[in-house]
């Protein structure tokens, strides 16, 4: 996953990664509900936005937040598989459980996101509201397909990215961890806190209910551990910087898509009371 950042080329120094793992992959289906949608915003905001999150996410998962135990370099990531916009009144808000059933029957297998205008439903968000919802399968379950909600209320509030990664891990049979505001399963966003720390036992979890396919974490040791900062890696052929367990790189006309790169600290949350992020056993 390439991680943009001009001008980080100034830290390339003669001091190179070694063999690093495979990349777990977590593709994920996107369904637009179009009643959902924002006045003035369309199909291609939305796409940008997801563009967006799977970058984030990657940021969240792969770089370090943290020491060690209570961060690791994760060497997973999430990919957009597909965009379908849909007409579908009923998913405006999910509000009952039978909205998971249409969603099981609009998926038919995989990973599949439906980004909706809210979820009200008591099972996902008690007696609120939540901005995300999915399936939590038991480790050594297989749950087919896996259905997340996410509300558009993440991608307005800029953090599309930590709730789409912590969503997917519970698909991966993670559950809530309170133990430390850092962590990307904690409940809740925390405004200025990046959430992306994952323990080596949850890493393990993400890592292994992926695919692995193409790609290499350059940045990451084999027992998840972050290569020293400045060492030379690749990212899409270029040639770049690891940070923090990132491998950072120049992306010609683009901006920076690193949320996480060099300890940046990002706002996830806006003013006011964080959003819940909750998750049930909905199948």
């Amino acid at each position: 996953m390439r991680h943009g950042l001009a001008h980080l080329v100034l830290l390339l120094v003669p001091l190179h990664a070694a063999a690093a793992p495979s990349l777990s992959h977590h593709p994920v289906h996107w369904f637009v509900v179009k009643e959902a949608e924002a006045p003035g915003k369309d199909l291609a905001y939305y796409s940008e936005a997801i563009e967006q999150a799977d970058a984030d996410a990657d940021a969240l998962l792969q770089g370090v937040q943290a020491p060690a135990p209570t961060d690791v370099a994760c060497c997973a990531s999430v990919d957009t598989s597909k965009i379908d916009e849909i007409t579908q009144s009923d998913l405006a808000s999910v509000d009952v459980i039978s909205d998971f059933t249409l969603m099981q029957n609009l998926c038919i297998s995989g990973t599949c996101a439906f980004l909706v205008d809210s979820i009200t439903i008591v099972e996902c968000s008690g007696t609120g509201t939540a901005v995300g919802c999915s399936d939590q399968p038991a480790c050594a379950s297989l749950l087919n397909p896996l259905l997340i909600a996410i509300s558009v209320e993440a991608v307005e509030g800029g953090y599309l990215g930590h709730v789409l990664a912590h969503e997917v891990g519970h698909t991966t049979c993670l559950a809530h961890d309170t133990s430390d505001a850092c962590n990307l399963m904690y409940p809740s966003t925390q405004p200025g806190t990046l959430q992306g720390c994952l323990t080596s036992g949850e890493c393990d979890e993400y890592v292994q209910h992926g695919t692995f396919g193409p790609g290499t974490c350059d940045c990451h040791t084999n027992d998840q551990a972050a290569v020293a900062d400045g060492a030379i890696c690749s990212d899409g052929g270029l040639a770049g910087a690891c940070a923090s367990g990132l491998c950072v790189a120049p992306e010609p006309g683009r901006g920076s898509l690193a949320l996480a790169a060099l300890g940046t600290v990002a706002v996830l949350a806006g003013a006011g009371a964080p959003p819940r992020i909750r998750a049930t056993q909905l199948t």
